[in-house]
């Protein structure tokens, strides 16, 4: 193991105490530890599961193994997104292809392995999320950001098996961003030049991200100028647009997140490389560069990459210019809005969605409401563009009022 520094009870699980699995699981950290070459393992508390996502045989033969050979989980788990509905099979049915079958028995077997299927991209917007200095595994790009950046927790990128093999152990090297000294800003992106009026603006947040990304490379950024009503969701907004334009797991936003205080503390007293100002035309150039459509009425919308949160219910966007509008959002979500009432007063699709039917009907039968889920022919959604109000009777009858 080279100069790898074991726990005595690392040793055990390499010598096949615990099981066969768990001891593959050591051996794929012991590897790990020492390409990158770490001095020892630490503890993880939390581990979000990516392997559940269906890319091919290997994913399903990895877990089967697992479970083959009684593994168990030594931290709490959550679950990624999956390929399919495990709810809603009509969604890329598994029953007409042999890979969304697969994709079917991958995710249920992660659910047998112990992990909480939560299905969700944006695990950090559910209860019981980790805390500020928690060790934990991180897998989806845009919840690596966020977990380090926002909550102050401490995760690489992991990818899939990995990730897996961590939550078996309960270890991972104690490498990249577990370490302190390499969480320091090493690059400043000033926003301050910017009008006041778009640094309040939603679209601001996704376009500083996405300029982070294009040109922070691998150096840890932080943001000078942010207003200080700047709120998770728009951290969110940056973690994702950074994370998918470049690579961003971590970034400070100074005053807001927990290890930015100052700019000193986010830099750890030392000076950084570069100040870059970011001027309005890097946002327009932003922009360009995420869509380069012409002008003219949208014919659709999809919301809710990653998971819409419950404050974004309360933002909900006039859309009476867009032909559809398609929402991603997990159940809680739903739920708790309808709970606090910043949700819809009810909803009317052209197919019945077991995702937004359960989360109503858990929020009317814990809190006693009545909010109406109405599947309507989908030719009526046409009519929808040229009117202000539509009712429907006990009957099921519709009326357009103009």
């Amino acid at each position: 193991m080279g100069r790898l520094l074991l726990s005595n009870n690392d040793k055990a699980m390499l010598e096949g105490r615990f099981g066969k699995a768990t001891q593959f699981a050591m051996e794929v950290i012991a590897m790990a530890a020492n390409i990158e070459a770490a001095e020892d393992l630490i503890d993880i508390t939390f581990a979000h599961i990516d392997s559940c996502f269906y890319s091919g045989r290997a994913h399903l033969d990895f877990v089967n193994f697992l479970l083959d050979n009684n593994a168990t989980l030594a931290v709490p788990c959550w679950t990624n997104n999956g390929l399919i509905s495990l709810n809603d099979l009509s969604i890329r049915d598994p029953g007409k292809s042999r890979e969304m079958e697969e994709a079917r028995q991958l995710m249920q077997a992660y659910v047998r392995l112990g992990c909480k299927p939560v299905w969700t991209c944006a695990p950090y917007q559910l209860p019981g999320r980790p805390t500020a200095g928690d060790h934990i595994v991180g897998s989806e790009s845009n919840a690596v950001s966020f977990y380090n950046s926002v909550i102050g927790a401490r995760t690489n990128k992991y990818g899939d098996f990995f990730d897996v093999c961590a939550a078996l152990t309960g270890r991972v090297p104690n490498s990249g961003l577990h370490r302190s000294e390499l969480r320091k800003a090493q690059i400043v992106f000033d926003v301050q030049s910017i009008p006041v009026s778009v640094r309040n603006s939603d679209n601001f947040y996704h376009l500083l991200g996405h300029y982070l990304g294009r040109h922070c490379g691998h150096q840890v950024p932080a943001i000078t100028g942010l207003s200080d009503s700047t709120d998770e969701d728009d951290l969110k907004a940056i973690s994702a647009a950074g994370s998918s334009s470049g690579s961003v797991p971590l970034f400070h936003a100074v005053g807001i997140t927990p290890e930015a205080d100052t700019l000193d503390h986010a830099c750890q007293n030392e000076p950084v490389g570069q100040v870059i100002e970011v001027q309005l035309e890097d946002l327009n150039n932003a922009r360009y560069e995420l869509s380069q459509c012409q002008f003219g009425k949208l014919t659709g919308v999809a919301l809710g990459t990653p998971h819409f949160s419950c404050s974004k219910w309360s933002d909900w966007p006039d859309h009476d210019q867009c032909g559809q509008v398609g929402l991603l959002c997990t159940r809680y979500v739903i739920a708790e809005t309808i709970r606090n009432g910043t949700g819809p007063q009810g909803f009317m699709l052209a197919a019945a969605d077991t995702n937004i039917c359960v989360g109503v009907s858990v929020a009317n039968r814990l809190y006693d409401m009545a909010i109406p889920v109405i599947e309507i022919d989908s030719r009526y959604l046409l009519q929808f563009e040229n009117v202000n109000r539509v009712s429907i009777n006990r009957r099921g009858v519709i009326h357009f009022e103009s």
